[in-house]
Parts: structure tokens; sequence; C-alpha cells
């Protein structure tokens, strides 16, 4: 059976976005959109992911991940009658399995790759969650004032945490990477982690109320108060996030970040 319309149209519009991003030191992320509009196939928005690891040496071992996403085929006649939102929603729906990609490919790896540690992709996280932070302009002192991670507690990172930020920008603002002694105040913190900790009384957010810090830790610290909680879900890193506490404190998580918590607080 053959499918050979009177009036076939052979033109075809792409477009293509990819960019590479550093998910840990060693695994390297490419992430790609591509917008196909042909005559017989319609308008389809597809995304796609590839992971770069280099586990030690001059060898490079490449793998895809399937996520690839066919977000819709519109049918032609039926595209030239919609308005232009309707138009619009494919590459919307890309661009929402593009940014999942950017966050939680670090959850999911090579067949036949080591998989890196937990920490590792935590630390990635931590980096990752800034752009879909909008911080008041008031903590910025100065054009050139870096942007800085604090870690108070326990430190769970060691080094991962300085090779995940290094070479990194945030509002084309160097990251830096803080660790807080006991009785350190967070004056210039714009994320803070806390870990556990030994100390008695310890309550790592107390100097923190009111101020437009985002506060993160691990859902099984037994730390409570903090806006973004690491919890592991099916073997993988996710998150849940109290937006009500962030509101609170002077910052506006984007709703696309919001869309990728497990769990959204918003009373």
């Amino acid at each position: 059976m053959s499918f050979d319309p009177k009036q076939r149209s052979l033109f075809l519009a792409n477009l293509l976005v990819q960019d590479s991003i550093a998910i840990t030191p060693s695994l390297i992320g490419n992430i790609g959109l591509k917008q196909e509009d042909g005559a017989l196939t319609g308008v389809e928005a597809l995304s796609s992911v590839w992971l770069s690891w280099k586990p030690s040496g001059p060898t490079i071992l490449r793998g895809v991940v399937p996520r690839n996403v066919r977000c819709a085929q519109v049918n032609v006649a039926r595209e030239r009658r919609a308005d232009r939102a309707d138009r619009a929603r494919p590459a919307i729906v890309a661009l929402r399995g593009i940014l999942m990609a950017i966050l939680c490919a670090g959850a999911a790896y090579p067949a036949g790759a080591q998989t890196p540690p937990e920490v590792e992709i935590k630390a990635g996280f931590l980096l990752r969650f800034a752009p879909f932070v909008e911080w008041p302009s008031s903590v910025w002192s100065a054009p050139d004032e870096s942007f800085n991670i604090c870690v108070r507690g326990d430190d769970p990172f060691g080094t991962t945490l300085d090779d995940a930020v290094r070479g990194q920008r945030v509002s084309d603002r160097a990251v830096t990477v803080r660790r807080l002694g006991q009785n350190v105040g967070i004056a210039g913190c714009h994320i803070l982690f806390a870990g556990a900790s030994a100390e008695t009384d310890y309550a790592p957010f107390a100097d923190v109320a009111g101020r437009p810090v985002l506060t993160v830790t691990d859902g099984d610290s037994g730390i409570t108060g903090a806006m973004i909680q690491f919890v592991m879900q099916g073997g993988r890193v996710r998150f849940q996030i109290d937006d009500s506490e962030a509101r609170e404190n002077g910052l506006v998580i984007s709703s696309k970040l919001l869309s990728l918590a497990i769990s959204v607080d918003r009373k």
C-alpha cells in the first residue's frame, strides 16, 4: 500500500538549537531542540539528549540517553486553522523536555557506565537551580560580586562541588563555594546547603529567616525549614520545593523548576 497525494510539497523548514553542559567534571550533557515543518508531517518539535562520560585517561565513552520526545504532529490543514497559541504549544512541550534533561540527566547514564556518586548529582543540582530562581536586586552590592554557594554543617561534597562550579557563571557572575565554620554568618550567601551536624541545638537556617537565601538540604537529614529538599525516588535524586517559604524570603522560583519538583508546597 502506498500514499501518493496529487499535490505534494517537499519544502522542509528546520530549526536546530544545541548546547553542551558540564553536569559533573566527568559527565558532559549535549542537549538539542529541533523544529521541523513539513507539508506531509506538519509541525514537529523534537528534543534529545546525548551524554559523554570520561571516567579516566584519554578515553571518552559516549552514549545516547533514550529521552527523545516527539512532541506533536500537526496536520497541515488543521495547523492552518489553529491560532498562534496552538502553533506554539509543541515547542513549549519540547522546551520543558529539555529543561528536565538539564536538571535530571545526571540521574541516568549510558549502559555499562559506573554510576557516579549521589553527591555529584546533588552538587550539579545546586548549580543548576540558580538560573531558575530570581533574587532581588538588593542582594548585589557590586556589579562584579560573585554568586556564592555556601555549605554549613557536615560537608558531603568535598571538592566535588568546587569542581562542578569551576569556570561556571550565574547571571554573568563568577560562582564560588564558601564553607561556613561554626558561628560564621551567612552574609554574601545566595544558596545555603545545610548538612547534618552533631552540634547541640543545630539550627542551620535560623539566621536566614526573612533573607533572600535559597536554602537546601537532604530530606533524610532531619533538618526542617529548607526551601528545597533532596529526596531519593526510584533510585534517582529528585527534590521537593517549599515555594511559600521561598516567597516569604523574597525569592521567586520559576514555574519551570516548580514543574520538575515531585511536590510543591504553595500554602
